[in-house]
């Protein structure tokens, strides 16, 4: 059955982020609303505090493996690289020293490169790149507007195609609008181009641009929460961005992958978490394009998607392991039938480091406060190796359970918004 897990560190325990390394080895490096868990395709996966991270409560920052091993990190305080595993963590030379970094983007096609963009309200922003895996970093070329930008995303068929989504708050007279940026030289500069048909969208997040072609885009529109009924749209691409089709809605779009060849592609969705307002569409799910992501249709309407990502042949998920029956799965038929990977109350331990390590020494007050709160088994459990299958035949529990568990999940969710600071974006 599944648990309802505690209030962790004041946000309710999920993952936000999945990545996994570029040389296909199995490393899995997972951001949650608690810190950085890091593994592997075995199941062990350890744990570093928000603390060290430089991360708030109130930021899903975003973490990538590049690939020399080292991690790189967004944050609202900064760029941040790790060459220890996460113990120790430094401004790598050539980033500011601060600033509101939202994005960190690894190229497909060199897993030395990264692009990072600030997204600052009411200054302009800067892209950054690294060529040497994130040891320097420097502008691609001039201040780009003054947006708050979601998404920075390289073309892998063609390194000087950059695309940068986003928005601009509501002005006096003005709706909120929504943006694509485009640059044909790898960034030195960008044409903006408002993508029209979606009033009242909150934002726009890039997801993903075809393998093969640098013109094919796929785009989240980002529902408004303060509107009930808005809903989250998947949109695609033809032409670089200048014009946009919705694909699907939902409620909340919950992650995107796509194939190494771009032949298939999945989307999920997941329950409303933080606004009072009910949205419209599928609130839970897991959906499969077979011919490019031209087409999508349903494969699990039982799961809370949250991101994916796709290796080779295995799909990797993460859902929400308080209705779901795992945080983390794999599946090899994708999408149709799951291994759990890694369940919260799994998490092995802290990440082995130096006693005398940041880590060490910030971490080890909360690791106390994380077993509690997701009941962390003693010594941790590994999570690998589970043989249960997750298909359509299996039943992830009672339904009666199943509501009343989300019901406490969104009261406690409301509670804590009521209270808690904004996000900027």
């Amino acid at each position: 059955m599944p648990r309802t897990p505690a209030q962790a560190h004041g946000r309710f325990p999920q993952i936000t982020h999945l990545d996994a390394a570029p040389d296909g080895a199995g490393e899995l490096t997972v951001t949650a609303t608690f810190g950085l868990l890091t593994g592997d395709e075995n199941g062990r996966f350890d744990w570093l505090c928000r603390e060290v991270l430089g991360a708030t409560e109130t930021e899903d920052p975003i973490f990538v493996r590049m690939g020399d091993g080292s991690l790189l990190g967004a944050t609202f305080h900064g760029l941040e690289r790790s060459t220890d595993g996460g113990c120790s963590w430094q401004t790598p030379a050539g980033a500011p020293d601060g600033g509101i970094f939202i994005d960190i983007s690894r190229d497909p096609s060199d897993p030395m490169v990264a692009l990072a963009v600030t997204s600052a309200g009411g200054q302009t922003n800067t892209v950054y790149r690294t060529t040497d895996g994130g040891a320097t970093f420097a502008p691609t070329g001039d201040p780009v507007a003054e947006v708050l930008f979601e998404r920075v995303r390289v073309a892998p068929s063609d390194g000087s195609r950059i695309y940068l989504s986003g928005a601009t708050p509501a002005a006096a007279g003005s709706a909120r609008a929504i943006w694509i940026y485009r640059s044909d030289d790898g960034g030195i500069g960008f044409t903006a181009q408002p993508v029209a048909g979606y009033d009242g969208a909150r934002n726009l997040r890039l997801l993903a641009v075809d393998p093969a072609d640098p013109d094919h885009l796929w785009a989240r529109v980002v529902r408004d929460e303060t509107m009930a009924g808005s809903s989250d749209a998947l949109v695609t691409s033809h032409d670089g961005g200048l014009t946009f089709e919705t694909l699907l809605t939902m409620a909340n779009l919950g992650g995107f992958a796509l194939s190494a060849d771009g032949s298939q592609a999945w989307v999920g969705a997941h329950p409303d978490d933080e606004s009072g307002f009910t949205p419209s569409g599928p609130e839970r799910g897991l959906w499969r394009s077979t011919d490019g992501g031209v087409t999508f249709l349903p494969v699990r309407d039982d799961l809370s998607v949250r991101c994916i990502t796709a290796v080779g042949e295995t799909l990797h998920v993460c859902a929400d392991d308080s209705v779901d029956p795992f945080a983390l799965g794999t599946s090899s038929d994708g999408g149709e039938s799951f291994d759990p990977l890694l369940r919260l109350a799994d998490i092995h331990g802290q990440v082995s480091c130096a006693s005398d390590s940041p880590a060490a020494t910030q971490c080890v007050d909360a690791w106390a406060d994380l077993q509690g709160d997701l009941e962390i088994h003693s010594g941790g459990g590994g999570g690998g190796g589970c043989s249960v299958r997750t298909g359509d035949d299996m039943s992830a529990a009672p339904w009666l359970f199943g509501v009343l568990v989300l019901a406490l999940r969104r009261w406690r969710q409301r509670s804590r918004s009521a209270s808690a600071p904004a996000r900027p974006h």
